[in-house]
């Protein structure tokens, strides 16, 4: 084929020369369809020498794709026509085990049952995410064994302690360790890498507060919404959650006295609420006094 020529009389290359040179593996397709017009295979009318050389130099053209790939299942086709149907192009990554690649499917429709699909090769990028992952998920391993090294010789110290002020502090700094502890322990759980699942790890952290700190005396509800949030803002509502939660036993429902704690975790009109309500006694006046520790660390909290 000769080179076209545009309006302003510039030659450029032609479309055949533009498909021989793709970097990317494409082909034109022509769908079968069933007698209730679904499309069940597809001939292959073309194919350029990226996408040839992908798939081994086989012969693949003016043969059906199930015939070159028996394996192949129904839900590519089916996309293939919600494509046609909608005329509208999709986009979406898939693992082509038979070559043990990774690819960026690009479907496009032409006209009547003709259909363009574009292959890039994204197997060195999931390849790189992969290893990213694993080393993110490494560092999380290590960073909770090293907390749970210090959580334990906290402990050891509060039990040595002959103090009952000094092993009560020094239990609230082990709580604390573990309320971000538990976040890594929830990444593992979801296989999530940068952010947490926020309703499980609120009901990890109460679970733990239960059987931990209110000994059985006060019942402690859990209502959450489903929703994901980044590491570092889920650690700093887990230690709120955890002096909220503590803060209430103490002052609400002092020993032997039981009673009730609410935790709810749900989206207002002003974004995430994070309640934690009790229907106690309540703390004393302290008007003139410094706020506690605890009271202290969950305002600066909040203020970010």
């Amino acid at each position: 084929m000769s080179p076209s020529r545009d309006d302003t009389g510039s030659v450029g290359p032609s479309p055949d020369v533009l498909f021989d040179a793709m970097r990317e593996g494409m082909v034109l397709c022509e769908v079968i369809r069933d007698e209730d017009g679904r499309v069940i295979d597809y001939w292959i009318r073309r194919a350029n020498p990226a996408y040839l050389r992908g798939v081994g130099g086989q012969d693949i053209v003016g043969r059906r794709w199930r015939e070159v790939r028996p394996e192949i299942t129904q839900n590519w086709f089916d996309t293939c026509g919600r494509v046609l149907q909608r005329q509208k192009p999709e986009r979406f990554e898939f693992y082509d085990p038979g070559f043990d690649r990774w690819f960026d499917a690009h479907l496009t429709p032409i006209s009547g049952d003709m259909l363009a699909q574009f292959f890039v090769d994204v197997t060195q990028r999931k390849r790189t995410e992969a290893h990213q992952a694993e080393l993110f998920h490494e560092l999380n391993h290590r960073v909770k064994n090293n907390l749970m090294i210090v959580s334990a010789m906290l402990s050891m110290q509060s039990r040595a302690s002959q103090n009952p002020e000094v092993r009560r502090e020094l239990q609230q700094a082990v709580d604390r360790i573990q309320t971000i502890s538990e976040v890594h322990s929830t990444l593992y759980r979801t296989g999530a890498v940068e952010t947490v699942n926020f309703a499980l790890y609120v009901q990890t952290l109460c679970d733990r507060l239960s059987a931990s700190l209110l000994d059985g005396r006060i019942e402690l509800s859990v209502a959450t919404e489903p929703v994901t949030m980044p590491m570092g803002e889920a650690v700093q509502l887990g230690i709120i959650l955890n002096e909220l939660v503590t803060n209430a036993a103490k002052h609400a429902y002092p020993e032997p006295a039981g009673g009730r704690i609410e935790v709810d975790c749900r989206r207002g009109a002003r974004g995430l609420e994070l309640t934690v309500r009790d229907f106690g006694q309540g703390m004393a006046d302290k008007s003139g006094r410094e706020a506690g520790m605890g009271t202290r660390l969950v305002r600066s909290l909040v203020q970010q």
